[in-house]
């Protein structure tokens, strides 16, 4: 059976070396899935890392969020408390005094 150059091209690349091709597929297969898993680990662990480091300065800025919200809260409050000692000249009513004095 004659065998042109393009299918023993294939035929070598399909069973390269020495005839221990499954063996040295399945090994490099296992280093290059290795690799990989090796790689997403150190990925997840960079990211735990990062999601820390948010979830601190969330929880910096949630706390200065509700500490400046209480200061607020108590302003208001003193404020609704404190008693009316001004009162706007515009809003007064006027006196008969008021009326008459030049």
């Amino acid at each position: 059976m004659p065998t042109n150059n393009k299918s023993l091209v294939k035929l070598n690349k399909c069973f390269p070396g020495d005839g221990n091709y499954d063996v040295d597929r399945r090994n490099k297969e296992i280093d290059e899935l290795k690799r990989t898993v090796d790689g997403l680990v150190k990925e997840v662990k960079w990211l735990n890392r990062r999601v820390e480091v948010r979830e601190k300065k969330f929880d910096r800025l949630w706390g200065s969020i509700r500490s400046a919200w209480n200061d607020f809260d108590r302003e208001i409050k003193s404020i609704q408390e404190k008693p009316k000692t001004h009162i706007n000249p515009l809003k007064r009513k006027l006196s008969e005094e008021d009326i008459l004095s030049p």
